[in-house]
């Protein structure tokens, strides 16, 4: 089938002036738009200037994004920030080109939120570090939606306000708060070591006092029990000797009367209680001495510089004022090495091995041993005091040694014994060691050099 030709409709013929006029017609109309577009160019043109004066005019990092966020604006801020030389090496970038992984996505994720809910955010603070620049910035930074005319979401705008400077001085601020705060801690720490320090000092001056007053009616009375126990020997010899008189006279009213009284009197028992009672007396008053040379020696008043001191004495001294919190709990064993004289201030290693031995004592609940050894290895000497108590949790361990940390009761403890000993002990240039395990008990070591100098300390 031929396919017709297709014919315009018959239109009127115009005429040459007809024609002519249509054209001017034509002309002013394309005349009239190329005017208004020019006009819209310049008008875009004034915006996009003015949009990027005003940009530039702020010292904040303005841009924008599109849908995708890429830039599709920057401010010389913006761009010297991101360590590029002209806001135009931004365009159609990510923040992937500028910033680490893991932040750029964590922007990306906050963009694409903003974007869907159509909601800005305001005021948010980030820590910006730049990959090109290699810098680090604190930036308090404001998102909103970018719409076009019919208020579609089609990017986002942002403005970082660079906070850096007042954020480095906040952080500084922060530290040398944090500094106070450890120092404030540190000298109330110090104050209450140096108060408890100084009440065992003043205790040790009264326990010197005390045995010196003590000491001297012990030593009189010791010395008449000795005298007594003569006398009381001569007596008896007498008494032997007029038993033997008594047998050999004749028998009569006045013998018999005698013999009746020696047996009422039971003279047999009360010469061998007699012995006892003077024997048991000297033992107490012996006893009642070392415990006064024992404060003495605890106290060690006087002895305010470094000596050479026997620890063993030491620790034997203490033993002897520890009795008390001791002898109903637990057994003393004592496993000790051969020990050199160790130069140190033998007073306050006397509270350490006083702190050690009361603790592993009240670790006790009901009965158990407190093993104490000692050795020598090259220049240091060590010292183990160990208990079958309790145990102390793992959980504390780290802390044991810290200022006020006590698991005792409220009124039992300071928290400052264990502390005070860690301190005595670093100051003679040594160490403290604890092994404890639940159920099973609580090993200190205590590790000191034989001879430590006085500049060390």
């Amino acid at each position: 089938m031929t396919k017709k030709p297709l014919v315009p409709p018959n239109l009127p013929k115009k005429t040459h002036a007809e024609k002519d006029a249509l054209i001017l017609s034509l002309l002013e109309r394309v005349s009239a738009l190329e005017k208004d577009a020019e006009i819209a160019v310049q008008k875009t043109t004034f915006q996009r200037n003015l949009l990027r004066t005003l940009a530039e005019i702020f010292p904040h990092r303005i841009y924008a994004k599109d849908i995708e966020t890429r830039f599709i604006f920057g401010n010389m801020a913006v761009a010297q920030g991101m360590g590029v030389l002209h806001p135009d090496d931004l365009l159609g970038k990510t923040d992937f080109s500028f910033y680490p992984e893991t932040d750029a996505a964590q922007y990306l994720l906050d963009e694409q939120a903003i974007m869907r809910s159509g909601q800005p955010m305001m005021h948010h603070e980030e820590k910006a570090e730049y990959l090109l620049s290699k810098k680090v910035a604190w930036m308090l930074t404001t998102k909103v939606p970018l719409r076009d005319d019919d208020g579609d979401v089609i990017g986002i705008v942002g403005i970082n306000y660079n906070i850096t400077e007042r954020k480095e001085m906040e952080l500084e601020l922060l530290a040398r708060n944090a500094e106070l705060v450890e120092l404030n801690l540190t000298l109330s720490q110090t104050k209450a070591q140096l108060i408890h320090s100084e009440k065992m000092a003043s205790i040790g001056v009264l326990a010197a006092g005390i045995a010196h007053e003590i000491n001297n009616p012990v030593g009189f009375v010791k010395s008449n029990m000795g005298a007594l126990r003569n006398y009381v020997d001569v007596l008896c010899q007498v008494l032997d000797g007029d038993e033997k008189v008594l047998a050999a006279l004749p028998q009569n009213e006045m013998t018999a009367s005698l013999t009746q009284l020696r047996k009422n009197s039971d003279l047999e028992f009360l010469k061998k209680d007699l012995a006892d009672l003077l024997r048991e007396s000297m033992d107490g008053l012996t006893r009642v001495k070392d415990i006064v040379q024992s404060l003495k020696d605890f106290a060690h008043v006087g002895e305010a510089d470094w000596q050479f001191a026997d620890l063993h004495q030491c620790i034997d001294s203490t033993l002897v004022i520890a009795n008390n919190e001791i002898k109903y709990k637990a057994k003393v064993v004592r496993d000790f090495g051969v020990l050199p004289p160790v130069k140190c201030l033998a007073s306050q290693l006397n509270q350490v091995f006083m702190n050690l031995i009361v603790n592993a004592a009240q670790a006790i609940k009901e009965s158990g041993s407190i093993t104490i050894r000692t050795g020598c290895q090259n220049d240091w000497v060590w010292v183990d005091i160990a208990d079958d108590g309790v145990g102390i949790p793992a959980v504390n361990l780290s802390r044991i040694f810290d200022p006020f940390f006590t698991t005792k009761p409220v009124g039992q403890g300071t928290g400052l014994g264990l502390s005070l000993s860690y301190n005595i002990i670093v100051k003679h240039g040594g160490r403290i060691e604890v092994k404890s395990e639940i159920g099973k008990g609580t090993c200190f070591t205590i590790h000191l050099p034989v001879n430590t100098s006085d500049a060390a300390v």
